[in-house]
């Protein structure tokens, strides 16, 4: 099974090189390498970010998964909204399901992007964040860590765009504070929730 966002424009042998991929490695998953493509300077430096982990495939999540695959692990987590492909590619790794890098690139049309419009963004995904620390301990340390080593090792790329790559570091900065409230605001309706469960 292969799904796409709507803002994704792939090139026309995407699909074919994506099953190409699976069937050569034997792949339960196959992620779509993307590259942010828009305008102004907050999209700009999106674009930067993306570059450094291209060839990061722990960082990509799956495009392309094994039906049967999907079917036996149960598909999507219904009570997260942003993190759930995270969350696949996380149970797909901790089943030992292959994922590889299909040899594409897709381009993630993210239009003009802005600060208010990425926070609150940021806070309607962090609002699941509970629901995938509790299902994965520990698994958003390891995904902000795996992003710092690959910054590391795309600092080459960095260095030779020092405007875009400060506005990168900004731009994360203020992702995380978007994270943390959402996931603030989801640990509290998670308690409500229990709560009302309970009296019911």
């Amino acid at each position: 099974m292969l799904w796409l966002d709507s803002d994704m424009i792939l090139p026309p042998d995407s699909i074919t090189a994506a099953v190409r991929t699976a069937r050569d490695t034997d792949a339960v998953g196959v992620a779509l390498p993307e590259r942010t493509i828009g305008d102004g300077f907050w999209t700009a430096c999106r674009a930067l970010e993306r570059e450094c982990y291209l060839t990061q495939p722990w960082l990509h999540n799956p495009r392309l998964v094994r039906r049967d695959f999907l079917i036996d692990d149960g598909g999507f987590r219904l009570d997260m909204s942003g993190p759930e492909d995270a969350d696949l590619r996380l149970r797909m790794h901790a089943a030992g399901a292959r994922i590889e890098l299909a040899d594409v690139l897709v381009d993630h049309d993210e239009g003009h992007l802005t600060v208010p419009d990425m926070l609150r963004k940021r806070y309607y995904y962090g609002r699941s964040i509970p629901a995938l620390q509790g299902q994965h301990g520990g698994a958003v340390g390891a995904q902000g860590r795996a992003l710092v080593k690959s910054y590391v090792d795309a600092r080459g790329l960095l260095v030779r765009d020092p405007a875009h790559a400060a506005g990168m570091v900004l731009l994360r900065g203020l992702e995380v504070v978007g994270y943390t409230l959402g996931a603030r605001r989801g640990r509290r309706d998670r308690r409500t929730a229990g709560r009302a469960g309970a009296t019911a």
